[in-house]
């Protein structure tokens, strides 16, 4: 069976619930909860983790966007 996705703009959900069609928000907010449980169980020293610990110091430099 194909799953279908829908945004919080769509709003009849038995027909929604009929064609068993899945909310795409939820299903985002559930993937990143997983990844965040697992980066924290991650050790210190482990590059995903110290990636998400990042924090940048300083200053941007204020550059022109590049032209295409």
């Amino acid at each position: 069976m194909e799953m279908v996705l829908f945004t919080l703009r769509d709003h009849n959900t038995n027909k929604l619930r009929e064609l068993n069609v899945y909310n795409f928000n939820g299903i985002h907010l559930d993937y990143k909860c997983k990844w965040i449980r697992h980066l924290l169980r991650l050790i210190d020293t482990r590059s995903p983790y110290l990636v998400y610990e990042y924090s940048p110091t300083g200053r941007r430099n204020m550059v022109l966007p590049r032209k295409l």
